[in-house]
């Protein structure tokens, strides 16, 4: 019985979680598409975490979670996916205006 009642009791706690997956599907898809963009190779933080309505930390986890990768190079934290961007690129590709 008391199997039972665990396993019911992990189906109520998965069914309570599927809001925020579906909430996280939606901005990793959200965020590919900002760093797909042939504009920009690199975007800011702030901008990935205002279009999506996250915070930074939030915003951070889901980038590395899509395989972004922060740059190396000072000044403003800009992220981009590690398919269209390299550490030799750190330098000054195109930018987020």
């Amino acid at each position: 019985m008391g199997a039972l009642f665990g396993l019911v009791e992990k189906l109520f706690e998965a069914a309570r979680s599927l809001p925020a997956v579906r909430r996280d599907m939606k901005r990793k898809g959200t965020l590919r598409k900002l760093l797909d963009d042939p504009k920009f190779r690199w975007r800011s933080i702030t901008t990935l975490a205002r279009s999506i309505g996250a915070s930074e930390d939030a915003t951070r986890e889901l980038l590395v979670s899509i395989g972004a990768r922060a740059s190396v190079g000072q000044g403003e934290e800009m992220w981009g996916l590690r398919s269209r961007v390299d550490a030799a690129e750190d330098a000054g590709e195109a930018r987020e205006g």
